[in-house]
């Protein structure tokens, strides 16, 4: 059965099948046969141990030294067959191989198909070339002639395998062409490219070269992977004399094998585009020693022929990239909206140097510290690039559950603060946050929404169409409504609301309220300290205490504390329907004089001062009766109680 991929063993042989008959009409009635040879891998899951025994049985010292490419196959059939009864095949896939076998020998008695060409159709180690017919283009030549002359063309085959493994990361030849596991490792690929003989020579030098040459060049001048110190104390020579090895080890390297290293880095050409992983790097060119008796001395020469390459953390690429990959990380940076987010233009730069996008996000993560969030990238990991990310992934007004759930937040109160700091981020109505392009009307708030109507209809609006338009179109109560036009913000006569003037409150006598008190010439209010005013929350004292002792509405003032340097806020908020101004910036004083919640306090807040006091040290003073139900229609009862009237 095939795969999810479309890719079966089937559908190989069948492709293999089509190449021997196309190329060969002769063999028609036996290329399936010899197809299965080729690539005997049964379609059912495989134990490891039948895996290594079928992979040994393709090699090619077990074939029988005949010139026909049947009998050759006809006896790996029958081996993997026996091999496949020790391994609990499917008997109907070992009956499989033994009657294919049978019919290739029986050819082979009838001389059917004279076939002394076809052995160079396999003449790599395990018959893997019209496998590369039909996965990497390539014209098939006689051994000979691909080793006596390096070849553009087989390099480009190598070039694209080493990419290939760079990418997946894995060895397989079916992996990395695209299909599933096959069992066979791309160092098969390379041999039948003829590779190995082209680098004979290079092996042969590094075969004859004494050992310390061999790891002067591997661990100095190949790459700087030890120390002279410590190559010296291994080779019993001095940190100098080792220094002055190495342009002779170089020097005679380059002397024998300075030309074929030059044709053969052609190798390296694909790899030179792009950035990839050291890991997978060094496991791909690990293959280009394949065959050989010094693989990583070789391998190694190569890499260095073709260099130099940047090592950047876990990430190498050539050095002829360096530029670009520095002005694409400037760019990327620059490109960062207001949010510190990278919209896709940003990342276009990068377009190509990767191959994949898995390595372009890995890389952008680990060398540039970029985070992913919601389909973006950031260039931090913050709630504000978080949130933002989170708002432009659901793409129209979201509430802040919606955004919190998307962003991956719990908080709703940290949501709302980041919400409404973004810049080009608004309010769509009482529930709903929003790009600013994305709305028509932008919810400010009841009282805003209520004055921009004041405003446009000339001073004064009907109170029904309050009540009718701001729950219609921004999702408010009526009851909200009616609330705020009840504060000392707006005046509502004959079914109509304006704005009160400015500074305007019909005051109350503060001594009405029992939790008003005198002293020194002031008012203040009994309070009882909650642990909520120790983080950041202000105390609030009654409109009218704070009227009478000279506070007018929306006042924000900083006013200096009795006896001490500290500065606290004082702000009347005229729509505040609970009618109470706001004594901020007290957590710290509090906290350092040692008050303590369910304590109670004197507030007294006034233009010039602000006093705080603990109840139990407060003396009541006279002159509160100047403030009787009589007084009420004084514009300034403070003043009038300095003037002394």
């Amino acid at each position: 059965m095939a795969n999810k991929k479309g890719t079966s063993h089937d559908q190989i042989r069948a492709s293999l099948a089509r190449s021997i008959a196309d190329r060969r009409p002769y063999l028609t009635g036996m290329a399936e046969d010899l197809a299965l040879g080729m690539h005997p891998w049964p379609e059912s899951k495989l134990s490891s141990e039948a895996c290594t025994a079928i992979l040994d049985e393709l090699n090619p010292w077990s074939n029988l030294p005949v010139p026909d490419a049947r009998e050759v196959i006809g006896d790996r059939l029958l081996r993997i067959a026996e091999v496949g009864r020790d391994c609990h095949l499917d008997p109907k896939q070992i009956k499989g191989y033994e009657a294919a076998a049978r019919r290739l020998q029986e050819a082979v008695t009838k001389k059917s198909g004279v076939t002394p060409d076809l052995t160079a159709m396999f003449a790599d180690p395990i018959g893997l070339r019209p496998v590369l017919e039909e996965l990497v283009p390539l014209e098939c030549r006689p051994p000979a002639e691909i080793a006596s002359t390096p070849d553009e063309e087989s390099y480009g085959i190598v070039g694209r395998v080493l990419e290939t493994v760079c990418r997946t990361g894995s060895l397989d030849i079916g992996i990395n062409f695209g299909q599933e596991q096959l069992g066979t490792s791309l160092a098969s690929v390379i041999q039948a490219t003829g590779l190995p003989l082209i680098l004979q020579p290079i092996d042969d030098w590094f075969e004859h070269a004494d050992s310390r040459t061999r790891r002067i060049l591997l661990d100095r001048v190949f790459s700087r992977s030890r120390t002279l110190e410590a190559i010296g104390t291994e080779c019993g020579l001095t940190r100098e004399r080792i220094r002055q090895l190495e342009p002779t080890a170089r020097d005679a390297l380059l002397l024998k094998c300075g030309r074929l290293l030059q044709g053969v880095k052609a190798i390296f050409e694909p790899l030179t585009h792009h950035v990839m992983s050291g890991r997978r790097f060094n496991e791909a060119t690990r293959l280009l020693g394949t065959s050989l008796i010094c693989p990583d001395e070789v391998a190694a020469a190569i890499v260095w022929s073709a260099g130099p390459w940047t090592v950047d953390g876990e990430w190498l690429y050539h050095e002829s990239l360096a530029p670009r990959i520095r002005q694409a990380i400037q760019f990327t940076r620059e490109s960062a909206d207001q949010y510190g987010l990278l919209r896709q233009h940003g990342l276009a730069s990068f377009d190509g140097l990767f191959l994949s996008d898995a390595d372009q996000a890995r890389y952008l993560s680990e060398s540039m510290g970029v985070v992913s969030m919601s389909g973006f990238w950031s260039l931090h990991d913050s709630l504000r690039s978080r949130v933002a990310a989170a708002l432009l992934r659901i793409g129209r007004p979201a509430t802040k559950l919606e955004i919190g759930e998307e962003a991956g937040l719990a908080d709703e109160a940290h949501i709302s603060n980041h919400l409404s700091a973004l810049p080009g981020v608004v309010r769509a109505d009482k529930d709903r946050w929003a790009l600013e392009d994305w709305v028509d009307d932008v919810y400010d708030g009841i009282v805003a929404e209520i004055n921009q109507r004041i405003d446009a209809n000339h001073g004064s609006v009907p109170i029904a169409f309050l009540l009718f338009e701001l729950p219609r179109r921004f999702g408010v109560s009526e009851n909200s409504v009616s609330t705020y036009l009840q504060t000392a913000a707006f005046v509502v006569e004959d079914g109509l609301v304006r704005r009160a003037e400015v500074g305007y409150f019909n005051a109350s006598p503060p001594g009405k309220w029992p939790d008003a008190c005198w002293v020194d010439g002031m008012w203040g209010q009994k309070i009882r300290l909650e642990q909520r005013h120790f983080v950041g929350y202000s105390l609030r004292v009654r409109f009218d205490i704070a009227y009478a002792n000279g506070i007018r509405p929306d006042c924000n003032l900083k006013v200096p504390l009795d006896g001490d340097g500290s500065l606290v806020s004082v702000i009347w908020r005229a729509h505040d329907p609970a009618r109470l101004i706001d004594v901020g910036r007290v957590s710290d004083w509090l906290l350092a004089r040692g008050y303590r919640a369910g304590e109670l306090v004197l507030v007294s807040p006034g233009l010039d001062v602000v006093r705080i006091e603990r109840w139990d040290d407060v003396i009541e003073t006279p002159g509160a009766e100047l403030f009787t139900e009589e007084r009420t229609e004084l514009d300034d009862p403070l003043f009038d109680l300095l003037e002394g009237k």
